[in-house]
């Protein structure tokens, strides 16, 4: 029995924004799991991604966070697992992110358990203009710099800018 329809549009349009914010932190080992045809099934798709550090988890999980609420105005129902990030869970009601530090993500392992689920192929991203590298600017000969405790007088010779004290002064 296939699962309630839902908006595809918005869904896609979420999914590729998620996944463009994994992305921009260097998520990896990105899959979509499409639970869509599973009865019991909590949410239409699983995004699935690791970081290599609980750092990364946190910033994987911002930056999904931010790319969403930027580009779509969209926010997540629920936000989980931010403090340890060991695993954060993102509810976007129809799609649910995981983000896994590695070896949580082994000891877990979301996509066993969702064995039933078809697996995505990632969206192609829209090829990237190619960067034009900009010509080297010409060095030019360094200014000598002058040395703090030295000055120039009117006829261009150098002196001493030394405080004197006053037994110096009187002499």
């Amino acid at each position: 029995m296939k699962k309630k329809e839902t908006k595809t549009g918005n869904d896609d349009a979420l999914l590729l924004s998620i996944i463009e914010g994994i992305e921009e932190v260097k998520g990896h080992d990105i899959k979509i799991l499409d639970l869509r045809n599973i009865e019991a099934a909590i949410a239409d798709y699983f995004i699935v991604c690791t970081g290599t550090s609980t750092t990364q988890v946190e910033a994987i999980a911002r930056s999904a966070e931010n790319f969403t609420r930027k580009q779509l105005d969209e926010r997540p129902r629920r936000v989980e697992g931010v403090r340890n990030a060991q695993w954060v869970l993102m509810d976007y009601f129809s799609i649910i992110v995981h983000v896994f530090y590695e070896p949580m993500r082994e000891h877990y392992d979301i996509e066993g358990l969702w064995a039933d689920a078809n697996e995505m192929a990632l969206p192609k991203k829209a090829k990237p203009e190619p960067k034009v590298k900009a010509e080297p600017k010409a060095k030019t000969a360094a200014k000598p710099k002058a040395a703090a405790s030295l000055r120039l007088n009117q006829d261009q010779k150098p002196r001493r800018n030394l405080r004197l004290n006053q037994n110096q002064r009187q002499q």
